[in-house]
């Protein structure tokens, strides 16, 4: 059986809030949260990675 541990340093969060249209066009509300959220530039402290241990 295979386990993901991950490790979430401090961090600011933001919503996109409720989208009952579920819309990722560039107009709507994912669409728009998902635009600004891919254009940051994190330093390496503020990025995610996942480790992975397997049990035997």
């Amino acid at each position: 059986m295979e386990f993901r541990i991950i490790s979430l340093p401090p961090f600011k969060a933001a919503s996109s809030g409720v989208d009952k249209n579920f819309d990722f066009s560039s107009k709507g509300v994912l669409g728009k949260f998902n635009i600004y959220f891919s254009a940051m530039n994190l330093p390496d402290r503020d990025r995610f990675f996942t480790k992975r241990f397997s049990l035997l």
